[in-house]
């Protein structure tokens, strides 16, 4: 499995296989999204849907409290 970390350690992308894996990497804010976090992760989504080797696409997020408590402006 091959990682990325990405936006200052806010994402982490995975791969293995036919599956692309992004974790959100902000447990202290209950994973919340930030703008760069939405433009980081819709260019990867772009990019994945016409990339024939990507099958599976996983959303998670660090830590114990929840997957994610939303947005931050």
């Amino acid at each position: 499995m091959s990682e990325t970390l990405l936006r200052d350690d806010d994402l982490i992308v995975r791969s293995d296989g036919a599956l692309r894996r992004i974790t959100l990497n902000r447990p202290q804010a209950l994973n919340a999204i930030t703008l760069d976090m939405a433009v980081a992760m819709t260019a990867l989504l772009r990019e994945w849907q016409s990339d024939q080797k990507v099958d599976i696409v996983l959303l998670d997020g660090a830590g114990e409290r929840g997957f994610c408590a939303g947005a931050v402006e």
